[in-house]
């Protein structure tokens, strides 16, 4: 059997197995100096707080 360690949300099971980039593709600095990556393989965007 499966073990439900995450609750049974996918995007937070993919969040902690998950944790390289698969083709990053753009890197933006944002206004409030909140870092952005897009990522093309798992379309997906990761947002970072530099603080």
């Amino acid at each position: 059997p499966d073990l439900d360690i995450f609750g049974g949300d996918p995007h937070e099971e993919s969040a902690h197995t998950e944790k390289f980039f698969w083709a990053p593709t753009s890197v933006k600095l944002g206004d409030s100096g909140k870092i952005y990556i897009t990522e093309s393989n798992r379309h997906r965007v990761q947002i970072y707080d530099r603080a």
